[in-house]
């Protein structure tokens, strides 16, 4: 039994408590909780308000949507270039854009192309596309309103809103 008494058991250290973590736990869940609370409360959007939202960013890309141009292709038009006694100097290669309002306006306007092609003909083979003063140079903006007047009185409607010539070429 001395033998017993001579070894030594090491002291056992005290066992720590395991109360701060308890209270950190329940501070967190509480902090945490109240945080969003919070938030919920007085950040986040309410339902109503976020329906109203996306509508307004709808409504806003079919404004831009419907704002956008639309233009029909005409390709290549030759045009004359008449002198001030009218007489023939040359010809112009213009190449024509036709802006609509609408989708369906494009649409019906394409299907009608070979129609429209031949009333921009109509339309500038008796005057020119030219300055009477000038024969070599072409008027854009009378060629233009020309064309609009044209196409529109030919088809009987009023769906082409602008000619734009993209490029005029002397032949």
């Amino acid at each position: 039994m001395a033998e017993e008494e001579e070894v030594q058991t090491a002291p056992v250290p005290a066992k720590q408590s395991k109360l701060p973590i308890i209270i950190m736990l329940f501070a967190g869940l509480f902090l945490g909780g109240g945080g969003a609370t919070a938030y919920f409360l007085f950040a986040a959007p309410k339902p109503e308000m976020a329906e109203t939202q996306q509508s307004e960013e709808e409504k806003k890309k079919q404004d831009l949507a419907a704002l956008k141009p639309r233009f029909v292709n005409v390709d290549r038009i030759s045009a004359p270039l008449i002198s001030a006694d009218n007489v023939i100097v040359g010809h112009v290669s213009m190449y024509v854009l036709l802006q609509v309002d609408t989708e369906d306006d494009r649409d019906w306007v394409r299907d009608r192309l070979p129609m429209v092609r031949h009333a921009i003909n109509l339309g500038v083979a008796k005057v020119g596309v030219n300055y009477k003063e000038t024969p070599f140079t072409v008027d854009y903006d009378a060629t233009a309103e020309r064309i609009v007047a044209a196409v529109n009185d030919y088809l009987h409607t009023d769906r082409v809103l602008a000619a734009h010539i993209k490029e005029a070429v002397r032949l």
